[in-house]
């Protein structure tokens, strides 16, 4: 996934050039190993958190959980303990900051 020129720029531009070349690496998931596309996932978690943090929209943090919680399921506690709990640290930092965006009770972190 290529991003265009204009997209490219500005404060962002690595966070999206990260996230386009996480996505693409997953793509062709068969070829992957069970740790290799967790430790994807939880990559592209970390490059949509940092999208969603700048950004005034829930999306991108809806879909930075999504993705650390696909690499939970294989970076496991009993399968890889340290790796286990830096994910969860991440679930738990990008959930509070999606409860601050769609909860106005929350409020901004």
């Amino acid at each position: 996934m290529s991003l265009p020129q204009t997209a490219r720029t500005g404060p962002n531009a690595a966070a999206q050039m990260a996230e386009a070349a996480h996505r693409d690496a997953l793509a062709p998931a068969e070829s992957l190993a069970g740790s290799e596309r967790a430790a994807l996932q939880h990559q592209l978690g970390i490059a949509l958190t940092g999208l969603g943090e700048r950004e005034s929209g829930a999306e991108r943090l809806e879909e930075a959980v999504a993705a650390y919680r696909a690499a939970q399921e294989e970076l496991t506690a009993d399968r890889a303990p340290a790796y286990a709990e830096v994910v969860q640290r991440n679930i738990d930092h990008a959930s509070r900051l999606l409860r601050a965006r769609t909860d106005p009770a929350v409020g901004e972190p």
